[in-house]
Protein backbone atom coordinates (compact mmCIF):
# COMPACT_ATOMS: atom_id res chain seq x y z
CA UNK A 1 0.00 0.00 0.00
CA UNK A 2 1.34 3.43 -0.95
CA UNK A 3 1.83 6.16 1.63
CA UNK A 4 -0.95 8.19 -0.01
CA UNK A 5 -3.35 5.23 0.13
CA UNK A 6 -2.46 4.66 3.79
CA UNK A 7 -3.08 8.33 4.61
CA UNK A 8 -6.44 8.22 2.77
CA UNK A 9 -7.41 5.08 4.68
CA UNK A 10 -6.51 6.68 8.01
CA UNK A 11 -8.50 9.81 7.07
CA UNK A 12 -11.56 7.68 6.20
CA UNK A 13 -11.29 5.71 9.45
CA UNK A 14 -11.10 8.95 11.46
CA UNK A 15 -14.01 10.43 9.50
CA UNK A 16 -16.24 7.38 10.02
CA UNK A 17 -15.24 7.21 13.67
CA UNK A 18 -16.35 10.84 14.11
CA UNK A 19 -19.68 10.00 12.39
CA UNK A 20 -20.18 7.02 14.72
CA UNK A 21 -19.43 9.28 17.71
CA UNK A 22 -22.00 11.81 16.51
CA UNK A 23 -24.54 9.00 15.97
CA UNK A 24 -23.97 7.74 19.53
CA UNK A 25 -24.55 11.28 20.77
CA UNK A 26 -27.87 11.44 18.87
CA UNK A 27 -26.67 14.06 16.36
CA UNK A 28 -27.05 12.10 13.08
CA UNK A 29 -30.40 12.07 11.31
CA UNK A 30 -31.96 10.54 8.21
CA UNK A 31 -34.93 11.37 6.00
CA UNK A 32 -36.14 9.11 3.20
CA UNK A 33 -38.95 9.24 0.70
CA UNK A 34 -40.23 6.82 -1.94
CA UNK A 35 -41.52 8.24 -5.21
CA UNK A 36 -43.73 5.91 -7.27
CA UNK A 37 -44.22 6.21 -11.02
CA UNK A 38 -41.88 9.08 -11.94
CA UNK A 39 -42.41 9.76 -15.65
CA UNK A 40 -39.57 10.42 -18.11
CA UNK A 41 -38.11 13.92 -17.68
CA UNK A 42 -40.09 14.39 -14.45
CA UNK A 43 -38.47 15.10 -11.10
CA UNK A 44 -38.91 14.27 -7.44
CA UNK A 45 -37.66 16.72 -4.83
CA UNK A 46 -36.81 16.94 -1.16
CA UNK A 47 -36.03 20.18 0.66
CA UNK A 48 -34.36 20.20 4.07
CA UNK A 49 -34.70 23.46 5.95
CA UNK A 50 -32.46 24.72 8.74
CA UNK A 51 -34.75 27.35 10.31
CA UNK A 52 -33.22 30.71 11.16
CA UNK A 53 -34.13 30.16 14.83
CA UNK A 54 -31.94 27.04 15.06
CA UNK A 55 -28.62 27.09 16.85
CA UNK A 56 -27.01 24.23 14.88
CA UNK A 57 -25.44 23.69 11.49
CA UNK A 58 -26.43 20.80 9.26
CA UNK A 59 -23.54 18.83 7.74
CA UNK A 60 -24.67 16.79 4.75
CA UNK A 61 -23.23 13.27 5.04
CA UNK A 62 -24.95 11.14 2.42
CA UNK A 63 -27.42 11.18 -0.44
CA UNK A 64 -28.53 7.81 -1.74
CA UNK A 65 -30.74 7.26 -4.80
CA UNK A 66 -31.20 3.56 -5.64
CA UNK A 67 -32.55 3.29 -9.17
CA UNK A 68 -32.35 1.36 -12.41
CA UNK A 69 -33.01 4.48 -14.50
CA UNK A 70 -30.57 6.97 -15.93
CA UNK A 71 -30.98 9.81 -13.45
CA UNK A 72 -29.80 13.38 -12.99
CA UNK A 73 -29.07 14.52 -9.45
CA UNK A 74 -28.98 18.26 -8.73
CA UNK A 75 -28.40 19.89 -5.36
CA UNK A 76 -29.28 23.53 -4.75
CA UNK A 77 -28.98 25.73 -1.71
CA UNK A 78 -31.15 28.65 -0.69
CA UNK A 79 -34.01 27.61 -2.96
CA UNK A 80 -37.22 29.62 -2.73
CA UNK A 81 -40.02 27.65 -1.12
CA UNK A 82 -43.31 28.65 -2.76
CA UNK A 83 -45.27 25.97 -0.89
CA UNK A 84 -43.83 23.49 1.62
CA UNK A 85 -45.63 20.31 0.56
CA UNK A 86 -45.81 17.33 2.90
CA UNK A 87 -43.44 16.90 5.80
CA UNK A 88 -41.02 13.98 5.43
CA UNK A 89 -40.30 11.98 8.58
CA UNK A 90 -36.86 12.44 10.10
CA UNK A 91 -35.31 9.69 12.21
CA UNK A 92 -32.41 9.99 14.63
CA UNK A 93 -29.79 7.32 13.85
CA UNK A 94 -29.76 6.63 17.58
CA UNK A 95 -33.35 5.48 17.49
CA UNK A 96 -35.69 7.27 19.87
CA UNK A 97 -32.93 9.45 21.28
CA UNK A 98 -33.33 12.95 19.84
CA UNK A 99 -35.45 15.09 17.57
CA UNK A 100 -33.92 16.86 14.59
CA UNK A 101 -33.99 20.62 14.46
CA UNK A 102 -34.28 20.41 10.66
CA UNK A 103 -37.55 20.03 8.74
CA UNK A 104 -37.79 18.00 5.52
CA UNK A 105 -40.50 18.46 2.88
CA UNK A 106 -41.52 16.96 -0.45
CA UNK A 107 -44.28 17.55 -2.98
CA UNK A 108 -44.35 21.33 -2.64
CA UNK A 109 -43.31 24.01 -5.07
CA UNK A 110 -39.66 25.02 -4.97
CA UNK A 111 -37.72 27.45 -7.17
CA UNK A 112 -34.10 26.26 -7.37
CA UNK A 113 -31.54 28.47 -5.71
CA UNK A 114 -27.81 28.37 -6.40
CA UNK A 115 -26.66 25.06 -7.88
CA UNK A 116 -24.15 23.36 -5.60
CA UNK A 117 -23.84 20.03 -7.42
CA UNK A 118 -24.94 18.29 -10.59
CA UNK A 119 -24.37 14.65 -11.39
CA UNK A 120 -25.54 11.68 -13.41
CA UNK A 121 -26.49 8.32 -11.94
CA UNK A 122 -25.96 5.68 -14.66
CA UNK A 123 -28.80 3.31 -15.48
CA UNK A 124 -29.09 -0.22 -14.10
CA UNK A 125 -26.75 -2.78 -12.56
CA UNK A 126 -24.47 -2.62 -9.56
CA UNK A 127 -25.84 -3.73 -6.24
CA UNK A 128 -29.31 -4.49 -5.00
CA UNK A 129 -31.93 -2.47 -6.85
CA UNK A 130 -29.49 -0.74 -9.21
CA UNK A 131 -26.89 1.98 -8.94
CA UNK A 132 -26.34 3.90 -5.74
CA UNK A 133 -25.21 7.47 -5.44
CA UNK A 134 -23.62 8.01 -2.06
CA UNK A 135 -22.54 11.44 -0.91
CA UNK A 136 -19.57 10.15 1.08
CA UNK A 137 -18.12 8.36 -1.92
CA UNK A 138 -18.60 11.32 -4.22
CA UNK A 139 -17.47 13.81 -1.57
CA UNK A 140 -20.82 15.63 -1.77
CA UNK A 141 -21.28 15.14 1.96
CA UNK A 142 -17.81 16.30 2.84
CA UNK A 143 -18.42 19.73 1.34
CA UNK A 144 -21.86 21.04 2.33
CA UNK A 145 -22.68 22.75 5.60
CA UNK A 146 -26.11 24.38 5.88
CA UNK A 147 -26.28 27.27 8.33
CA UNK A 148 -29.43 28.38 10.15
CA UNK A 149 -31.78 30.26 7.84
CA UNK A 150 -30.77 28.23 4.78
CA UNK A 151 -31.95 25.10 2.99
CA UNK A 152 -30.70 22.30 0.78
CA UNK A 153 -32.86 21.27 -2.19
CA UNK A 154 -32.34 17.85 -3.78
CA UNK A 155 -33.80 17.24 -7.25
CA UNK A 156 -33.79 13.76 -8.81
CA UNK A 157 -34.83 13.70 -12.49
CA UNK A 158 -35.78 10.56 -14.42
CA UNK A 159 -33.81 10.79 -17.69
CA UNK A 160 -34.85 7.31 -18.85
CA UNK A 161 -37.48 6.71 -21.54
CA UNK A 162 -39.71 4.74 -19.14
CA UNK A 163 -41.52 5.49 -15.88
CA UNK A 164 -39.59 4.40 -12.78
CA UNK A 165 -39.86 4.33 -8.99
CA UNK A 166 -37.25 6.16 -6.94
CA UNK A 167 -36.30 6.49 -3.33
CA UNK A 168 -34.14 9.22 -1.89
CA UNK A 169 -32.34 9.00 1.44
CA UNK A 170 -30.48 11.91 2.99
CA UNK A 171 -28.33 11.72 6.11
CA UNK A 172 -26.82 14.60 8.02
CA UNK A 173 -25.27 15.58 11.31
CA UNK A 174 -26.37 18.49 13.47
CA UNK A 175 -23.78 20.36 15.53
Amino acid sequence: MSIRAAINRIFLLLYYDSIRRLAREGKVFSASKRFIGVSPDSSCEIVIVNDSNNDVQMQLLLIEVPTQAKTFLDIYHNSTIVSLGSEVDIVCKRLGYATSKMKAYSGGSYTPGEKAYEGVIPAGGGGPGGKYFMGGQSEVGLAFIVDPGHNIHIVVTNKDTATHDFSVRVEWAEE
